[in-house]
């Protein structure tokens, strides 16, 4: 019924949203500290220039809390969507992105 309608899931606008408070906080537009997902210091074939580290966790009452869910699928997005400056266009982009995998 989503796809007659037009529309996208719940769970990809929240992903999506999710990954634009990161990219914001990222270029500085919120006042969020992005120091606790560290920067991988090196790029390798499964990291791009603007991952982070995963963020290893044993309770689930912060394994699904937004700095390790954010993190994860923000490490999944191509370089070149991490690398737009505009949020609106990053939005577009990473939910393209998602639909692609359906």
């Amino acid at each position: 019924m989503l796809k007659d309608l037009g529309w996208d899931s719940l769970e990809d606008r929240r992903t999506v949203n999710r990954l634009a408070i990161l990219h914001k906080a990222r270029l500085g537009l919120l006042a969020l500290p992005i120091n606790n997902p560290e920067p991988v210091r090196r790029s390798t074939r499964h990291h791009h220039s603007n991952s982070f580290i995963n963020i290893i966790t044993n309770k689930d009452c912060y394994k699904y809390s937004f700095f390790p869910r954010t993190v994860r699928d923000w490490n999944l997005l191509p370089q070149n969507i991490t690398d737009l400056e505009d949020p609106k266009q990053f939005k577009i982009s990473a939910l393209r992105f998602l639909r692609r995998d359906e």
